[in-house]
């Protein structure tokens, strides 16, 4: 009998995104289906979630998570993503754009060592009260977090969370299921002039991938970052992510590549 994994159901629900997908009672749902098929990795111990990946690139690196973090069942799934193209190295500097809720923060602190330095993006409030507490409790102590959301223009745009998930859509409708907050921008460009050049850069930040290009055209440029970017977005032409990211990288990379169908990655590297 033909049988479809559940992970490769998820995929393409993510990645068809119908309207109703959208619905509280359908995203509690799908949560609820999550935890049921990857519990085995998620120890819960009182006020804390403790994460203990089985995939090679991460093995051996727990991750502990507060309660306030909800339903971390979806990370078994997408942070292996990241790693599956070995692209840090100890000493580095990484920046995370869309860090919540500090999966990949917390094994990119471990990969870069005491001599790396790892930057966390994270606009939303609430989901940043929590990144600080994950980072706490997995005593990162080689990461700063910042307030931005990575985009093509440094200044200030509306910020609109639906559950989990934030996105800058300055004419998205507001329903009562969502809630609408004006965040600070800023673009890789402006951003380097004050902080080290990125080794690495990993970006998940629902759709607004290809607005960061666009204000990253220098830091390209002098630095040669690799990324690795969640791309199974629809950007605001309607378009997969994946597709015009490809195109805007091989602008400047020997190395670009788009994998892992749980979580479609996006590469881009040199070396």
């Amino acid at each position: 009998m033909f049988a479809i994994s559940y992970p490769s159901l998820r995929y393409f629900a993510k990645r068809l995104k119908p309207s109703w997908l959208k619905g509280a009672l359908i995203t509690r749902s799908r949560e609820m289906v999550d935890s049921i098929f990857f519990r085995e990795n998620i120890q819960r111990n009182g006020d804390i979630n403790i994460l203990t990946l089985n995939d090679p690139c991460l093995s051996g690196i727990p991750i502990v998570f507060p309660s306030e973090a909800g339903n971390i069942s979806w990370v078994p799934i997408e942070l292996p993503g990241y790693f599956k193209v070995s692209l840090i190295k100890s000493g580095d500097t990484v920046y995370d754009g869309g860090a919540f809720p500090g999966d990949f923060t917390v094994a990119a602190s471990r990969k870069v060592g005491a001599s790396g330095k790892v930057y966390a993006f994270e606009p939303n409030a609430f989901n940043r009260a929590i990144l600080k507490k994950t980072l706490e409790l997995n005593k990162c102590s080689n990461v700063t977090i910042f307030p931005f959301a990575l985009y093509n223009k440094s200044g200030t745009e509306r910020l609109i969370n639906e559950g989990i998930s934030s996105k800058i859509e300055p004419d998205y409708e507001l329903s009562r299921n969502n809630i609408a907050s004006v965040v600070e921008t800023i673009t890789l460009d402006d951003f380097v002039k004050n902080y080290p050049f990125p080794a690495m850069i990993k970006l998940d930040i629902e759709g607004a991938e290809l607005a960061v290009m666009q204000g990253a055209g220098e830091t390209i440029r002098k630095c040669r970052p690799s990324w690795a970017i969640a791309s199974y977005h629809i950007d605001l032409n309607g378009r997969e992510t994946c597709e015009a990211l490809e195109m805007r990288l091989k602008r400047n990379y020997f190395n670009v590549f788009t994998t892992y169908r749980q979580h479609l990655t996006t590469f881009a590297f040199n070396n």
